[in-house]
């Protein structure tokens, strides 16, 4: 009922299917774990922020949005 709702103003998002493939798209294409691996860091392992964030930025060639939520 939240997430993606949005991107019904968006002709190549209009639908579901349009918006879950797109997403599905775009996992392929930025194969994160990859780009990750290529930068160095490891799954199970802590990284500061930074260095995620300057992995992701070369990988992708992109400036990605990194938001942290801490449990507590």
């Amino acid at each position: 009922m939240k997430h993606g709702t949005c991107s019904k103003s968006l002709p190549a998002l209009d639908s579901e299917l349009k918006y879950f493939k797109q997403g599905l798209d775009w996992s392929k294409q930025y194969a994160l774990s990859d780009i990750l691996d290529q930068g160095g860091i490891k799954p199970n392992a802590s990284y500061p922020v930074n260095q995620i964030w300057h992995t992701l930025r070369t990988g992708l060639g992109k400036n990605p949005h990194i938001d942290c939520y801490y449990e507590s």
